[in-house]
């Protein structure tokens, strides 16, 4: 994933951009280093096998979440006409 901030006003644009990786960009990978380091205690002693296994429940997890958050937006904007 590349994130890249863009804005077109002469002198506010470095300013902007800097403060968009200096503190947000940096909270969000330093909150997900943190996280990953803190889960380390289930996944230390599992084989890579074991592992992948674990990644593939958790992307089931994630794509039924995505899913039902698609069929809330989609009946929020039924609703909203």
């Amino acid at each position: 994933m590349k994130v890249t901030p863009f804005g077109q006003y002469w002198g506010l644009q470095s300013r902007v951009e800097h403060y968009i990786h200096r503190y947000g960009l940096r909270d969000i990978l330093l909150l997900g280093h943190r996280e990953c380091f803190c889960w380390i205690d289930e996944w230390f002693d599992m084989s890579i096998e074991q592992i992948r296994e674990m990644e593939q429940s958790i992307k089931k997890q994630l794509d039924e979440i995505r899913a039902n958050e698609e069929d809330n937006d989609e009946e929020s904007e039924d609703w909203d006409q």
